[in-house]
Order: C-alpha cells, then structure tokens, then sequence
C-alpha cells in the first residue's frame, strides 16, 4: 500500500502517504485475496472508518460478518456491482463503516493472545502424548 516511483537508478522509492491515510481517505479496500482468510487489513480498514469489499472464500464470512461486502474474486461484475453499491448510496457505505468499527473494537490484541492460550488449552490433552 505504498506509492512508487521509480528514479533514474530505476531504483524503487517510497512516496507518498502513511498506510493510516491511505485508508482513511480511501473510497473503500477491495481486499480480493484467493487465500487466506488474512483479516489484517480488512481489520485495519474497519478501525480507520475505511469500508471493506472482501473476497468471498472460505472463513470470510466468519471473520468479516456483515461488516464488510462480499464477492467473487473471480467475477469483475461482481466486483464492479459492489464498489457501485458503496458509491451509489452513501448510507450503505456509511452504515459499513459504523459496522467496522463495531467489528474491529472485538479484535483487539487481548482477543488475539486469549485465543492463542485457549488454542494452547485445546491442545493440552494432544500434548500430554507428547515426550518430555
């Protein structure tokens, strides 16, 4: 998400804004991954008030819910038809930014280590197998 430009020593240059900007004066993130689910910047998005149009795969839905618009990675129509929608009605656009919001204050870093140790507990008995 940053910039470039390219120099006379055709060199790679950073440019422009920090990625806080970037999505905060972003129409939307179109976040059309075919793995994953990555949520890191969709949930950066969600925290910025920059509304999200994520690819629809597996474990999207999960992690994205309502909060953002889902759609074929593989289908520009589909893609094209929800950067429509989020530019046609203000208030749809408006009312995925208030839900990211929402959605990003439950995925805090205390979130992340509680599950890491209830990920460490689920395996505890796995573990007991294990030699010392």
């Amino acid at each position: 998400m940053l910039w470039l430009t390219t120099t006379k020593s055709s060199q790679p240059q950073r440019r422009g804004l920090p990625v806080v900007a970037l999505y905060r004066r972003a129409f939307a993130l179109l976040y059309l991954s075919f793995g994953g689910p990555e949520n890191l910047p969709p949930l950066e998005a969600f925290a910025l008030g920059c509304p999200v149009i994520a690819a629809r795969i597996a474990g999207a839905a999960e992690q994205l819910g309502t909060s953002a618009l889902l759609v074929d990675p593989k289908d520009p129509d589909d893609i094209s038809q929800a950067v429509a929608v989020l530019y046609r009605d203000p208030q749809k656009r408006k009312s995925l930014v208030d839900l990211g919001y929402k959605r990003a204050a439950k995925w805090t870093a205390v979130h992340f280590v509680r599950g890491v140790f209830k990920l460490l507990e689920d395996l505890s008995p796995m573990r007991s197998c294990w030699p010392p």
